[in-house]
This record gives structure tokens, sequence and C-alpha cells, in this order.
């Protein structure tokens, strides 16, 4: 079923081998089929051929969290980000990245606001909140881990009515 589109993304590469998002599609094509190396390879020509693609380090960093690469999906955060300073779910994303290594709370709380002041009711927002809550939540500051778990739970109910 996404043959053809595979071949249609190929056959526009040959024609003009530096198109903006081809080797991203084609990535995104890899992962819908369960091939995550490929996947992972495409996203690293598309950042290749253009080092501003930051959704192409958002999705590598997507597949090195599927794959267990823990080192690659935080540094591929942390590009995303820094190619995009307006990209509210990479800072969310990274956030949580952090709270994964259980390390440097400080930055991670000052990610999640940052993805949160960018796009407050964004569909990725409730994540923001819950990060925080569990950051609160494993320094006891308890009366701030339930300001945002409310906060996350709020906003998810009124993202699912839209």
């Amino acid at each position: 079923m996404l043959e053809p589109a595979e071949r249609e993304i190929r056959r526009s590469l040959e024609m003009r081998p530096q198109i903006p998002d081809a080797h991203y599609n084609l990535g995104l094509l890899y992962e819908e089929k369960g091939d995550l190396q490929r996947a992972a390879d495409e996203y690293r020509k598309e950042i290749e051929i253009h080092p501003a693609a930051y959704p192409a380090y958002f999705n590598l960093a997507l597949v090195c969290a599927k794959t267990g690469d823990r080192q690659g999906e935080f540094e591929h955060f942390k590009e995303a980000v820094k190619a995009n300073p307006q990209f509210a779910r990479g800072y969310l994303f990274l956030a949580k990245a952090y709270l994964d290594r259980n390390e440097n709370f400080d930055e991670a709380i000052s990610l999640a606001r940052k993805g949160l002041e960018l796009e407050p009711e964004a569909e990725s927002a409730p994540l923001g909140h819950y990060v925080l809550a569990d950051i609160y939540n494993r320094l006891g500051r308890l009366a701030e881990y339930r300001a945002e778990l409310e906060k996350g739970q709020a906003l998810e109910a009124r993202i699912r009515k839209r």
C-alpha cells in the first residue's frame, strides 16, 4: 500500500536530489512499515542535506527512543530545539528525556515551561504539565505536583472535546 508513495518520492529524488522533506517523508513511510533502521537512515539523510530540518531531528529522536538508544534520543531532541527555538513540542520531549534520565531537574523544569509558554494549548502540552508534576513529586513539592497534575488533566479534557 505504501509502495506507490515510496516510488514517487524516489522518482522525485532522482530529478531533484536535494528536494526538501523527501528523505523525511521516506523516514515516515519506513516508520509506518515498521522498518526503524531505514527510517533513521532517511531522517539522517534529511538532516545531512537540510541541517535545519527540525522535524527530522525530532522523529530521529523518537526512533532512537523506540530502539532503546537513550543517548541518541536525548541528543536529537536537543538538536531539534536548537534547529528551531520555537518548537514547543521539542522542548516538552526534551524535558521528558531529562526526567527519564533522572537528572538535571532544573533544566527539565525550564524546558517544560518554555514548551508550555510557546504553545500552552497544543495537543502535546499536557505532557509538559505531567513532566512538571512528576518532577515536583520526586522533589517532594506536593502542592506544585498537584497543581501541575490538575492543569494537565484539565487541558487533556479540553483537547479531547475539540
